[in-house]
């Protein structure tokens, strides 16, 4: 028998994706699972110092003032 507890469904919020949202709310139903929607979107500033990229966040650059 197989146990669901939890499913992620990754998504663009494309006419694709809303077909298979459906199936994935219908597992979700049957299994009594929690579903996880997971979209990515991209980034359109730059990751540099002057907008404060990883290094400004782990205290490796002073921030321009």
């Amino acid at each position: 028998m197989l146990i669901l507890k939890r499913i992620l469904f990754p998504t663009d919020f494309s006419e694709y994706a809303r077909e298979a949202e459906h199936y994935a709310c219908a597992l979700a139903r049957q299994y009594g699972a929690d579903l996880h929607l997971l979209t990515v979107v991209e980034d359109l500033l730059p990751v540099t110092p002057l907008f404060g990229g990883p290094a400004m966040a782990m205290g490796g650059i002073d921030p321009i003032e």
